[in-house]
């Protein structure tokens, strides 16, 4: 069965959808205007990350040297600010050049007392001569450097050491020195002669020793440590 449509009807069909057309492209441009507008507005708004991006430096900044003040240079410490004079200690050897000093029991490291052996292996003194004319010890060696004489006991071994010169006593006396040094370094001394002759004193510090000293107008001229008991010397 075949409906027939009124020619009234299909034309208000027709006029219906040409306003729902209209409508939609009203719709669709009003749509497109307002994202166009959006957009816009984004744009003029929103700051460009390359434009507002801050350039950073990470290379540190050298570190600045501190020279210290000229005053701080300039001024030395306490410890440099004048040198020590070392002071000389009682018991020191003499410097090279000086006096040799006798110690209570010799010279240096010749000691009375001494075999031939040891005397010999100290350098100081060069080889023996025995039986020599005119001593009636045993036998004498030559001192080095000085000069003098070393006496030898076939008893006591060596029992007198005599050196000619550039030698002193540990309180100072020496061969030069006057009488009167002589009375007053050695005040307890015993007079072998008179005061042109030869005395003997005390040696400190060794009961068993003596210093014999000749003396001429009134000076010394020589100086020489014996052994107390020395038996071949004299």
């Amino acid at each position: 069965m075949n409906l027939v449509t009124p020619p009234s009807l299909r034309a208000a069909v027709r006029r219906s959808r040409v306003l729902l057309g209209a409508t939609a492209l009203l719709l669709a441009l009003a749509a497109a205007g307002c994202t166009a507008a959006t957009g816009a507005a984004q744009t003029a708004t929103t700051p460009s990350v390359a434009g507002t991006a801050p350039s950073v430096d990470v290379t540190p900044s050298p570190t600045p040297s501190v020279d210290p003040p000229a005053s701080a240079a300039a001024t030395p410490t306490a410890a440099t600010a004048a040198p020590r004079t070392p002071t000389r200690s009682a018991s020191a050897r003499p410097s090279v050049g000086s006096r040799l000093v006798f110690d209570p029991d010799g010279l240096g490291e010749l000691k009375l007392g001494m075999t031939k052996k040891q005397a010999l292996a100290t350098g100081m003194i060069k080889s023996f001569q025995e039986k020599p004319a005119g001593s009636s010890c045993p036998s004498i060696a030559e001192l080095k450097g000085t000069g003098g004489s070393v006496w030898w006991s076939t008893k006591l071994g060596v029992v007198v050491i005599s050196p000619a010169s550039g030698v002193e006593t540990v309180q100072g006396l020496h061969v030069g020195s006057s009488r009167d040094d002589v009375v007053r370094v050695y005040p307890e001394w015993a007079v072998s002669g008179d005061d042109n002759g030869r005395l003997n004193v005390a040696v400190p510090g060794n009961p068993d020793a003596r210093f014999r000293i000749e003396m001429a107008n009134q000076k010394v001229t020589s100086i020489a440590l014996q052994d107390a008991k020395q038996d071949c010397y004299e």
